[in-house]
């Protein structure tokens, strides 16, 4: 059997307000988005038969602060996940840390309370947002998972001068 995976990254669950608010429910609209949104993931996993997801980072907006209704969003969908058997495999990145660089624990990743102990694929190479890159290292795998930015990117008016140059 060949194990499929999806690649997913930069969800950001997060209450933001600034979309508006449901009236339903009192909830953000956006966060309601997000929610149609992992379904439509879970719908894809299905359709698929999706044995994996290879996650690029930033699970929540907030690192220091999840709101409850986030958390539970995110139980919902790991919960899901669990259910269909389907492992998530992650990079850091930089919003799912509680400090930016070179984080001492395991529990200042966002995620840990959420992710299973797995032994990673030995053809990918996950390259962390608090990682310094070291390209000897990574040379030879298969695919390298990055929570980095290519050097020269641009985004709106700021050009990236930090991150990758492949």
């Amino acid at each position: 059997k060949i194990n499929k995976s999806l690649i997913l990254g930069d969800v950001h669950l997060h209450l933001y307000s600034r979309f508006g608010l449901d009236s339903k429910t009192g909830l953000p609209k956006r966060l309601i988005d997000q929610k149609k949104a992992l379904q439509g993931v879970l719908d894809i996993i299905d359709e698929r038969q999706i044995d994996n997801i290879q996650f690029l980072g930033d699970w929540f907006h907030a690192d220091l602060e999840i709101a409850t209704e986030v958390y539970a969003l995110t139980h919902w969908f790991m919960g899901e996940l669990n259910i269909r058997g389907v492992d998530l495999y992650c990079t850091r990145g930089n919003h799912d840390l509680v400090k930016k660089q070179n984080p001492k624990l395991e529990w200042e990743y966002s995620l840990y309370p959420f992710l299973k102990p797995l032994e990673k694929p030995e053809n990918i190479y996950y390259l962390h947002y608090d990682e310094e890159i070291d390209y000897k290292k990574i040379q030879g795998y298969d695919l390298v998972l990055a929570h980095k930015t290519p050097i020269g990117c641009k985004l709106h008016s700021y050009t990236f001068e930090e991150g990758f140059d492949w």
